[in-house]
């Protein structure tokens, strides 16, 4: 969760297809007006450095090698993510989270056209094939009714100025923060619970104030959200029971 500027992309290596023993593949680098580096290792394992326009290669490459035993850390988590990820056989009293809770599924034979949610989800047997594509886009539209309102209020609670919220489906991004008061969070967060929900909305308003991550920026964070490392490490925790479909 940073804050983003218009960022232009590029793959590495190039040309470089054998990797010595011990070094770390650079997937790809995002540069844009930013002062720092950042790492980020994608839910696939993947790479992805952010750096600044005119940084040099060798700098970035530098910066990789002095942090290899995180990432490597990090590449062996998100693998292992990979293989807990839920799998879904959308048959009856398979459990759907919603808001925090586990819900069951059960098929009906009813005629309706839709899935509908009664303090559990309820589909019709002849709709199963779908199920995956009316789930996905029942979760989005209650996102689209909740997470932004939410923001708002906590927004206007503490005196923020939100211009614009956007619903996004970045993998292994919960949320952003862009130019101009722009909010980006991720749909999925509707699964979680409110409390997660709210702390992902704190840390990026608190980006709206402090640009960075620094002990200034967490500050700012414990002020809008005091319990706010329990909440980040479920997210870390269990980030694979948001994953949909």
């Amino acid at each position: 969760m940073s804050r983003r500027s218009p960022s232009k992309s590029m793959r590495y290596p190039s040309s470089k297809t054998e990797l010595r023993p011990g070094e770390i593949a650079i997937h790809e680098i995002l540069r844009s007006p930013r002062r720092t580096v950042g790492l980020e290792v994608r839910p696939d394992a993947r790479l992805v450095i952010r750096a600044p326009l005119r940084l040099p290669l060798s700098e970035i490459e530098n910066i990789v090698s002095s942090k290899h035993a995180w990432i490597i850390r990090q590449q062996l988590r998100a693998r292992t993510l990979q293989h807990k990820k839920q799998e879904r056989n959308f048959i009856d009293g398979d459990k759907f989270l919603f808001r925090g809770d586990s819900w069951p599924l059960k098929l009906t034979d009813e005629e309706s056209d839709g899935l509908r949610f009664e303090q559990g989800f309820f589909l019709p047997r002849h709709l199963q094939p779908e199920a995956p594509a009316l789930f996905s886009a029942w979760y989005r539209n209650e996102a689209e009714k909740i997470i932004p309102s939410r923001v708002m209020e906590i927004a206007e609670n503490f005196k923020f100025k939100v211009c614009r919220i956007r619903l996004s489906s970045a993998s292994g991004r919960w949320g952003s923060c862009g130019a101009g008061g722009t909010l980006n969070l991720n749909w999925t967060l509707i699964l979680a619970a409110p409390a997660v929900l709210d702390y992902v909305i704190a840390h990026e308003l608190a980006h709206l104030r402090e640009m960075n991550h620094s002990a200034r920026f967490w500050q700012e964070v414990s002020f809008l959200c005091p319990d706010w490392q329990r909440h980040r490490k479920w997210l870390r925790q269990h980030q694979e029971l948001l994953s949909f479909p």
